[in-house]
């Protein structure tokens, strides 16, 4: 999760698949995955050149409660 800026009230979540140098110096970068490398790789298998999903992705459980 990111926020964008000094008292920003949005934020996003993002997935990185390797470096995101692009978020250094500016954004806070927070978490760590810890398991289900496995579905990461297949999110990362469908991705285009293009940066797009060949089929669409849910996340509907994320392991909290």
């Amino acid at each position: 999760m990111y926020g964008d800026g000094e008292n920003a009230l949005g934020s996003e979540f993002l997935v990185t698949l390797g470096q995101a140098e692009m978020l250094d110096g500016y954004n806070v970068v927070i978490g760590e995955m810890v398991e289900g490398d496995e579905v990461l790789k297949e999110i990362e298998q469908s991705l285009t050149r293009q940066g797009t999903f060949q089929h669409e992705i849910k996340i509907d459980a994320t392991g909290t409660k």
